[in-house]
Formats: C-alpha cells, sequence, structure tokens
C-alpha cells in the first residue's frame, strides 16, 4: 500500500505498457485489466513516454481515482490458469500480445451486432490467452466482449449515481454527501448541463475562441490607456493631497502592465482554491449545483475539450467586475494598464491550461513537468496544487504537490 494523498488511499500496482506502431493501438495491463488506452495515448503522448508509465513492470503508486478512470477504458480481464507462474508473469506475457488498431464500422455505428474482426494472438506460454476476437460498439460507446478462453469481460460494480442522458446540472444538487466523492471520480463520458440547446452551446468552447475575442479587447484598451497617459496628466493619490501626488507617464506602461499579470497570477490561485475548490454544503442543493457549474464539472470530465477554457459570456462578467474595481480604486489610465495586464495574464491562464490537459510537451521541460502537477491535482490531490501557468503561489500558501521519487 502507497501513501496517502489529500486523506485518499494509494494502491501500489504494477503496470505495463507496450507500443505497436504509432498509427495501431496502445494497450496497458493493470493487475489483470486490459485498457485499450489508445484514443487518450494518441492526445496525450509525446515521444516514448506513456503519462510516467513507460517502465515495463515498475511499481507504480496509483490513486483509486486514476485506477477507476483507468478502468473506463477497460476492454476484459485476463484469467489466471496456470499454478506455478506468478500473477506478474501474466501481465508481462499478456503486454507482449499485438493488438491491432480497431476501427468503427457503420454497422457498429447503428447499434447492429457485427464481428469487428479485431484480432489478439494468444500467449500460449503457462496456458493463458488474452482473446481471439472483441465483439462490437454499444451506442454508448462501451465494448461487449464476447466469452472467450481466458478472458473475462469486466462489469461495471459501480453504477453511475446520476443519469448521463439526461443534463446534469439538475441531477447534481441530490447527491447530498455523496457528491465530494463522486465529482472526484473522472469519467470520459460526455457531459451535458442544460436543457436549452442554446445554453448549452454557451457553456462550450473551443480554445482558438479565447484569443480570438480577448486580444482585440486587451489592444483596445492597451491604445486607450498609452493614450490617456501620454497626456501626463494622471496623477496617483491626487484625490488625497495635491503635494503628495505621483505623476504617471507613458513610460510607466510596461510596469504597470506586469503588475496586472502579476495581481492576475495571485487572482487565479485564489479563485481555484476558494471559490473553484470550497466543497458546498451537502444539504445545499443550489450550492452544490453552482459548484458543478463553475468547476465541478470540469474535474468530473477532465479532458471534455470543450469545457476547458472558460466560455466568453461567463468570463465577461468576471472581467466587468475587475474593471470597475480597478475604475473605482484608481485613475483610468492606471486602472485600464494593469487591468490590460491582468487580461493577458488570463488569456495566458486558459491557454496553458488547455495544453496541460491535451498538448503534448517534451520530457523534462517546463511544460511537460506543470502538466504531471496538474494532472497530479486532478487525480490524486484535489486539495493542493492550486496553480495553473506555475506553482509559485503554492510555496508560500503551503499547497505544494509532494515531489514523488
Amino acid at each position: 500500500m502507497g501513501s496517502k494523498g489529500d486523506g485518499e488511499q494509494v494502491k501500489s500496482v504494477r503496470l505495463e505498457v507496450t507500443r505497436q506502431n504509432p498509427s495501431e493501438t496502445w494497450k496497458l495491463v493493470c493487475h489483470r485489466q486490459v485498457p485499450d488506452v489508445t484514443p487518450f495515448v494518441r492526445l496525450q503522448v509525446s515521444g516514448e513516454d506513456v503519462s510516467g508509465v513507460q517502465q515495463s513492470g515498475a511499481p507504480r503508486h496509483q490513486s483509486s481515482n486514476a485506477l477507476t478512470y483507468l478502468g473506463s477504458y477497460c476492454i476484459g480481464e485476463l484469467e489466471e490458469n496456470c499454478e506455478d507462474d506468478s500473477p506478474h508473469r501474466a501481465m508481462e506475457e499478456a503486454a507482449r500480445v499485438p493488438l491491432k488498431a480497431m476501427h468503427i464500422t457503420d454497422q457498429e455505428q447503428r447499434g447492429e451486432e457485427p464481428n469487428c474482426g479485431v484480432e489478439v494472438a494468444g500467449a500460449q506460454d503457462g496456458g493463458r490467452r488474452l482473446m481471439s476476437n472483441l465483439g462490437h460498439r454499444t451506442r454508448s460507446g462501451n465494448r461487449r466482449l464476447p466469452a472467450a478462453e481466458g478472458l473475462r469481460v469486466t462489469k461495471d460494480d459501480n453504477p453511475d449515481l446520476v443519469d448521463f442522458d439526461k443534463p446534469l446540472l439538475w441531477q447534481v444538487g441530490h447527491l447530498g454527501e455523496r457528491y465530494t466523492d463522486w465529482v472526484h471520480q473522472p469519467t470520459k463520458k460526455n457531459i451535458r448541463l442544460f436543457h436549452s440547446d442554446f445554453m448549452e452551446y454557451c457553456s462550450k468552447t473551443v480554445w482558438y475562441v479565447i484569443p480570438a475575442v480577448w486580444i482585440p479587447i486587451g489592444i483596445c484598451c492597451s491604445y486607450i490607456c498609452f493614450k490617456e497617459l501620454e497626456k501626463r496628466e494622471t496623477k496617483l493619490f491626487a484625490s488625497m493631497t495635491e503635494a503628495w501626488s505621483v505623476p504617471v507617464q507613458e513610460y510607466w506602461f510596461p510596469f504597470l502592465f506586469l503588475l496586472g499579470m502579476f495581481t492576475w497570477s495571485l487572482m487565479e490561485y485564489l479563485i481555484h482554491r476558494f471559490l473553484f475548490h470550497t466543497m458546498p454544503p451537502s444539504n445545499s442543493y443550489y450550492l452544490i449545483t453552482l459548484h458543478f457549474l463553475l468547476h465541478g464539472q470540469h474535474h468530473k470530465a477532465p479532458f471534455d475539450r470543450s469545457r476547458l477554457v472558460f466560455p466568453p459570456v461567463p468570463a465577461s462578467v468576471f472581467a466587468l467586475s475587475f474593471y470597475f474595481i480597478f475604475r473605482l480604486l484608481l485613475p483610468l489610465a492606471v486602472g485600464l494598464n494593469i487591468f490590460v495586464g491582468g487580461l493577458s495574464g488570463y488569456i495566458i491562464y486558459d491557454l496553458t491550461h488547455y495544453y496541460l490537459h491535451y498538448g503534448s510537451p517534451k520530457k523534462d521541460n517546463y511544460f511537460y513537468k506543470l502538466k504531471i502537477y496538474h494532472i497530479k491535482h486532478h487525480f490524486k490531490y484535489q486539495k493542493s496544487g492550486f496553480g495553473i501557468t506555475s506553482r509559485f503561489w503554492d510555496y508560500p500558501f503551503n499547497t505544494l504537490i509532494p515531489e514523488t521519487s
């Protein structure tokens, strides 16, 4: 049994990874389960590393959430028939079995029952065989496997507490005390929030909408701000006393801009920790619903690419709030200057967040380490690791995710 993270037991498991041709299929053996992780790996992995699990047979500490998510890709389990070999030997044999690429036919999309024609060679040594044939995908995307020698079809022993075929936003509030555990158990199922197609459309955003919407706004605000500073009429503390007022000129622009970015980095941390990760009371239907709308949905479906960046409509509410605060406390040019820096920080934050989920950074560079850090936050350390673009604020607030060897 491994260490604990945020009160959660972490299992020590042995993972085996085999890679065929990049255009074909990846499979991973965890204990005796055989998940087909091809769709996930093609989007997540760069080079030879598979989410840090490349050393065949090396013990790894995996959280129960990570194992649950891995299990959602499971196509079956290996059966043990040999008395003299260890379970680890069985995994080693299974990991060497070549698995050909799977294609979904038109018949499968219609929900019919054709033979997939996907063959897996048997591992004859020790009397173990994986499977000789796979069945078909159902409409929900799950594979039904025929009974085959050496294969036991896995079943879902933990049925969903909600109906994923219906909008979730109006269901999660009824989970009560079960909500916290449920929302932190990731799924690869698609999530729908609203009954209204229009509201559902507004709740989803592709990544390139963020720069397309906010960069032009930032440029316009920067132009207005710089023109105001050029007049050399802006003064800080002028409302308090003229004797102690500080004139602000155009060369202040880059420094106020950087101050805005620094301010955003702190807001990024505070919002993520104290707004998004303050768990609602179990007896409050509406607060649970609000939490799921703001951030819970992302932890439930962390690889839903349409929900990784903040939609412009709700983001505008936050942006206007910060703008009016700066405008109330500071002169127009100064407040707008800091706001533009903060807006730039937000753009970097949202694009970085998307990249940490779907990018494939090279091993050991800054974003590679940041990606691992963020994935740990999702699957194991939900009460730590609140920095997205950096770990800077996790240090003074003592929420740094511990390093593992």
